[in-house]
């Protein structure tokens, strides 16, 4: 049974648009890295809730948009569409001169709400759960700014929103410090990592081993070999697949491992025991992810991977180890598409000991690395409890279990009349600035319909440049219940993922 939401004494339930005083779109233009003196702020440039301003590209814009889509301080942007969607940034500080870009939508606050108070709550679970309602689209979900207009909260007076402002901020900065510590002991490990591979391939983590275990002789026979040397020929096991033929079976991407199913036009079926190696891609060089690992039993590869087998003086898994310590700039070709190819493969030397020692060394790996899995598990859950425990201080915020609950003069309704005595006073500014703006300008400004704007096309155009240029540009739903009317006087041409439209012409 749902547990009834109690609103405390004072508090009242609102929406965005009710302490706003205007939520639009941002400014269609292309970046340019040319110093223009303007700015464009996109969602790419907002990354965990942080602008690296110096990053950010320049734009063309008239001076007559420029007051329009200027951003200012206390101003909270969303990302509309992409895999960011729904994230938000607040403006704050002196920023250089910056408009903002047509995916993102900006919510500009009446001065009687503190922005941060709205900024916090766009990072609690009941937000996200409504966007999750409010979101559209399947490829590509996106969120317009009517959806965001009518998303709810529970509002309480000024100097309230300001004590748990105040109170967030102190429990955040606590949490963020933790954060910190896990991050760093995470950085640590991995460098713990490093540092085993690194003294393995020395001979450092087996030198007391090879004292007890191995004669004079066979302890210093570490040598260096080229991979050539210590490799199988597999090609005659390779099991060609005709372009015509389409088979249906398990596969595996080279550099992650993931298994899914696809089409084999084009590619190997391998049977048994192999070590895969990237081909190319930027991986080899940034080595984010495992270069080499082991599949064992039957797989499909395509031709973006080597694959290998050892001869019986070489461990694979010895190998495998091997090969995720390396560097392989030096032995890598090209810049755009990083390739590492057959020859360059074939050179790369290999430090060779007795295969007991292989053995050794590998079971000495293990053994720490069981030890770095087990305190990463440990780090992995602290950072699982500490976003748990974020969304738990934000739900106690806004639903007022964070401060005491007094008898407080301010009436939320006198100050929600506040805020829309503001927005009438603002919106009149507005459109005294409009009349101001010279009539030709005005006339380009005019809102028109999808008809309209194809009327005065020359050629085709993308859908999304017909929505930008549409009195819908603020509403794709209105945009899309216009396109179904007038269908049958439109022509649509999909060009790759594009569709283009044009007028039809009557003979």
């Amino acid at each position: 049974m749902k547990e009834a939401i109690t609103i405390p004494n004072n508090w009242h339930r609102v929406k965005v648009e009710d302490i706003s005083l205007r939520i639009h779109y941002g400014y269609t233009a292309s970046s340019v890295q040319k110093n223009t003196g303007t700015k464009l702020l996109r969602i790419t440039d907002i990354q965990n809730y942080k602008v690296d301003w110096d990053g950010v590209p320049f734009c063309e814009i008239s001076a007559h948009n420029i007051e329009k889509y200027l951003l200012k301080e206390n101003d909270i942007v969303f990302a509309r569409t992409g895999a960011t969607v729904g994230k938000s940034f607040l403006i704050q500080g002196n920023i250089p001169k910056s408009v903002f870009a047509s995916y993102l939508i900006r919510i500009q606050l009446s001065k009687l709400i503190n922005p941060q108070y709205l900024f916090y709550y766009f990072q609690s679970a009941d937000y996200w759960k409504q966007i999750g309602m409010k979101s559209m689209g399947i490829g590509q979900p996106s969120v317009n700014a009517s959806s965001l207009s009518k998303i709810s909260l529970l509002l309480c007076s000024r100097n309230e929103q300001n004590q748990i402002v105040e109170i967030i901020e102190g429990l955040l900065d606590e949490l963020d410090s933790a954060n910190d510590s896990l991050e760093k002991a995470a950085n640590l490990l991995s460098t713990y990592e490093h540092v085993i591979l690194n003294h393995a391939f020395e001979g450092k983590l087996t030198k007391k081993w090879r004292q007890e275990n191995l004669d004079e002789t066979s302890a210093s026979s570490w040598k260096i070999v080229n991979l050539s040397s210590v490799v199988k020929n597999f090609d005659e096991k390779r099991i060609p697949l005709s372009q015509s033929e389409r088979i249906r079976r398990p596969g595996i991407y080279p550099y992650y491992g993931a298994t899914q199913i696809i089409d084999l036009i084009d590619g190997y079926i391998f049977d048994g025991e192999y070590l895969l190696i990237g081909e190319d891609g930027a991986n080899l060089i940034s080595k984010t992810k495992q270069l080499a690992f082991i599949v064992n039993g039957k797989f499909w590869v395509n031709n973006h991977a080597h694959v290998l087998q050892t001869k019986d003086i070489l461990s694979l898994k010895y190998l495998q180890y091997y090969f995720n310590t390396l560097d392989l700039k030096e032995y890598i070709s090209g810049t755009a598409q990083p390739k590492l190819n057959q020859s360059n493969l074939n050179r790369i030397p290999v430090p060779l000991c007795e295969l007991e020692e292989q053995n050794q060394i590998i079971e000495e790996i293990d053994s720490r690395f069981s030890i770095v899995d087990d305190l990463k598990k440990s780090i992995l859950k602290s950072q699982k409890k500490s976003i748990i425990l974020k969304q738990t201080i934000l739900s106690k915020a806004f639903s007022g279990k964070l401060t005491a609950q007094e008898n407080i003069e301010e009436n939320e309704f006198d100050l929600l009349k506040d805020i829309e005595k503001e927005k009438r006073a603002f919106l009149k500014v507005e459109k005294e600035a409009v009349k101001l703006r010279p009539k030709a300008i005005r006339v380009m400004e005019e809102k028109k319909s999808i008809l309209q704007v194809l009327e005065s096309a020359i050629e085709p155009m993308s859908a999304k440049e017909v929505w930008l240029q549409s009195k819908h540009k603020e509403d794709i739903e209105s945009f899309y219940s216009e396109l179904r009317e007038i269908q049958n006087k439109i022509i649509e041409i999909k060009k790759d993922t594009e569709s283009l439209l044009s007028l039809r012409h009557e003979n």
